[in-house]
């Protein structure tokens, strides 16, 4: 076997396991999970775009009228009285009690803000700090706002910022989106790195993915603002991600189980929390004919490829999904 089929045969199986280790991510997420994995893909991947479902019968499935009507949890099972059948009562409550709350971000940081070396005014600065943070864990108000309506000193509050943006997860504590970028790029040690610059200096160019306008502004190549452009993009943009905005999470159910006319049970997929995704035309088009840029035609096609390895994910599980319920349903009927 010659080097370029032995090389061409090994690139071929490292991609076979990049798109499986990405359908078994997608596979076992949770639909919270997924909507996050989703979101992010959606904001790091030019090529991806959410279409929203304007046919008319998503348009007729609106809720309309009562709100009792339309928020139909399935416990509406009342006794001749209006008090909640035994059976149903005890099912309601074990649904209730098996759902575990999972930790919300603000916790998480108390719990390290108690673990820290900080005292007095400083640690009372670093609480009012975590209490201000969004579910993306940025500041709703400036560090200079709080500092002049709870009289802190300048001293105080600043000490008290840098160890909430030491903290965990990286990224907690910015202003914006790309004060985050720059946290996280500061931890992993890349503070002097051109990725680092890439967002500091040409972050405009970077939203507007003017890549070669970014490759003069820094004076680098454009294969070297490539590299750093995936540094960029292994970054999350939203650091409070993995934790739950609230105390008690929203069950989204994958599939529904309902009695035909016929008496049968039918599975059908609810699909409720996943967007419809497409391929951007206009990036289609220039991938297609064909830039004169090298390092910008590749940089598509690897959008392209990941857009396509995740819409392939998606429709990989939902029809696992499907098959298993169907299993289950069959076996337990």
């Amino acid at each position: 076997m010659s080097e370029v089929s032995l090389q061409h045969g090994m690139t071929r199986q490292m991609v076979a396991g990049q798109s499986m280790q990405t359908g078994m991510q997608i596979l076992q997420a949770s639909s919270l999970e997924l909507k996050q994995l989703i979101r992010q893909a959606l904001e790091t991947n030019p090529l991806l775009e959410d279409v929203p479902d304007a046919s008319p019968e998503a348009l007729a499935d609106e809720p309309s009228g009562d709100l009792d009507d339309v928020r139909d949890d399935g416990w509406n099972e009342f006794t001749a009285e209006g008090r909640p059948s035994a059976e149903a009562a005890a099912r309601r409550d074990f649904m209730y009690e098996s759902v575990v709350a999972p930790e919300s971000l603000k916790s998480h940081l108390m719990d390290q803000a108690v673990h820290s070396a900080l005292t007095g005014r400083t640690r009372e600065a670093l609480l009012l700090l975590i209490d201000s943070l969004d579910d993306r864990g940025f500041l709703t108000e400036s560090p200079e706002e709080l500092e002049e309506r709870e009289c802190f000193s300048m001293k105080d509050m600043g000490e008290a910022l840098a160890v909430l943006r030491g903290m965990d997860p990286p990224g907690v504590g910015a202003r914006d989106l790309r004060d985050s970028l720059l946290i996280q790029l500061e931890q992993r040690g890349l503070k002097r790195s051109l990725a680092f610059r890439l967002v500091k200096r040409c972050w405009r160019e970077l939203a507007a993915h003017k890549y070669e306008e970014a490759a003069l502004l820094l004076d680098a190549e454009p294969e070297e603002v490539a590299a750093a452009l995936e540094v960029v993009r292994s970054l999350t943009p939203d650091p409070g991600c993995a934790y739950a905005p609230g105390g008690n999470p929203h069950i989204l159910p994958d599939v529904v189980v309902e009695e035909s006319a016929s008496g049968e049970l039918e599975v059908t997929l609810t699909s409720e929390y996943l967007p419809k995704l497409s391929m951007n035309e206009q990036y289609m088009e220039m991938m297609a004919e064909g830039s004169g840029n090298r390092d910008l035609r590749q940089y598509l096609r690897k959008a392209f490829r990941d857009g396509q390895e995740l819409m392939r994910a998606l429709d990989m599980r939902q029809e696992t999904i499907l098959k298993l319920a169907r299993a289950i349903v069959r076996k337990q009927e």
